[in-house]
């Protein structure tokens, strides 16, 4: 399909593969059918829909990111001054 690997495309991949296609769909405000044809690539996933699934992954994003968790854990040990 002519919309596979642009960079909206690419967007919704990762944002469902992590929260999956019927919870994006609800927090985009579009129909299930409206993301499965986008993720299969039918049409172009318009900026404004585009930047609301980049919220979604963002906002999932802390918790997957090792480094991120470190730094907000109790830290242990003598304070380094």
């Amino acid at each position: 399909m002519p919309y596979k690997n642009t960079a909206g495309h690419q967007v919704l991949l990762k944002v469902v593969g992590k929260l999956g296609a019927q919870r994006v769909a609800q927090r985009l405000g579009i129909s299930p059918s409206l993301l499965d044809r986008l993720l299969q690539g039918a049409m172009a996933v318009p900026d404004p829909l585009m930047l609301k699934a980049v919220d979604l992954a963002l906002e999932e994003a802390p918790q997957d990111i090792p480094a991120v968790r470190q730094d907000f854990q109790k830290p242990t040990g003598k304070p380094v001054i």
